[in-house]
């Protein structure tokens, strides 16, 4: 059943730019003003984690380009002998400067797999004319990992890795070893390729996201690496499984993998299109979900006598202070 709810996206001196929602599944949630009055920056979410798309009216008022960071949602984990699930796709786009109505997408993550298969890919996220690619699942013991905006990693006795897609991630590592003794590839994230399974201290880990905490910021606190993602990273494909030890998912909100202790694969931080874990060797080796994606956007407002000269002298008055730097 489908529903119709406005949602305030930003209101200045009586303007509302609404946000409609009209999917039947998850719903974009868009957060408060985390910039100025300049430089607005919004974050549009899902609330359930599930793919959520709505429509946007660009406000006529608005002649800079926009600065968008896009984020799909993350691959999940492998079952049993896992590999991890490869981040979402993630672009920074500074070009668009888009007019009328415009649709945005939050792509859902993967969900983990409760039974021997390879994780499920994430869905994708959309700006406009942006698209970036869910994250692909990582494989499972005879299940080859699926390619995505990065790759998920591979598995016992389906080692490959999956491929990522050129400018939003990389790809997921390679699995391998034999009968109590395999491991996953980490998966891949948008900073770097997942590491290759193995015992080693660097076998099975995630790739690293990418880091916009000192893009999307705000004067009276500094950079928003504290509210936005992982620490200010985005799309860290997840940790690979492991006999040894858990094996870490990357900076980017990728989960760790499991282990010969700990069964089931983590899930991925929401909100950040990281990688699911990859599921342990044990019974019960289901492999963890990735994270929803983001959407985040900034855009310069114009100057306060531009927007006098455009008949909107109570923004003016209201917006006649500093612009940030």
């Amino acid at each position: 059943m489908s529903f119709r709810t406005s949602l305030t996206l930003c209101g200045v001196a009586g303007l509302m730019l609404a946000l409609v929602q009209t999917a039947p599944a998850g719903t974009i949630v868009q957060s408060a003003n985390l910039g100025t009055e300049l430089n607005p920056v919004y974050t549009f979410t899902s609330d359930d984690g599930t793919t959520a798309s709505d429509t946007w009216t660009v406000p006529s008022y608005i002649t800079d380009t926009f600065q968008v960071l896009l984020v799909a949602g993350g691959g999940a984990g492998g079952h049993k002998w896992g590999g991890g699930g490869g981040a979402g796709g993630l672009i920074f786009d500074t070009s668009l400067n888009p007019t009328g109505d415009i649709t945005i997408t939050v792509g859902g993550g993967g969900a983990g797999s409760s039974s021997w298969a390879a994780g499920a890919n994430g869905a994708n996220s959309v700006f406009d004319s942006l698209s970036a690619f869910g994250g692909g699942g990582g494989g499972a013991e005879n299940y080859t990992a699926k390619s995505g905006g990065s790759g998920g990693g591979g598995a016992k006795n389906a080692t490959s890795g999956g491929s990522g897609t050129s400018g939003q991630g990389n790809a997921g590592g390679t699995g391998g070893g034999v009968g109590g003794s395999a491991y996953g590839g980490g998966g891949g994230g948008a900073g770097a390729a997942g590491s290759n399974g193995g015992s080693g201290s660097g076998g099975s880990i995630g790739g690293v996201g990418l880091y916009y905490g000192d893009v999307f910021y705000k004067d009276s606190v500094g950079d928003l690496d504290t509210v936005l993602g992982d620490s200010g990273y985005f799309a860290g494909g997840g940790g690979g499984s492991n006999t040894s030890s858990s094996r870490a998912g990357g900076l980017g909100g990728g989960g760790s993998g499991g282990t010969a202790g700990k069964a089931k694969g983590d899930n991925a931080l929401a909100h950040t299109g990281g990688g699911g874990g990859g599921g342990g060797p044990l019974t019960g080796g289901n492999g963890g979900s990735g994270g929803s994606g983001v959407v985040v956007v900034t855009y310069e407002t114009p100057e306060p006598a531009t927007l006098a000269l455009l008949g909107l002298g109570g923004v003016a008055t209201l917006l006649g202070r500093r612009r940030r730097k």
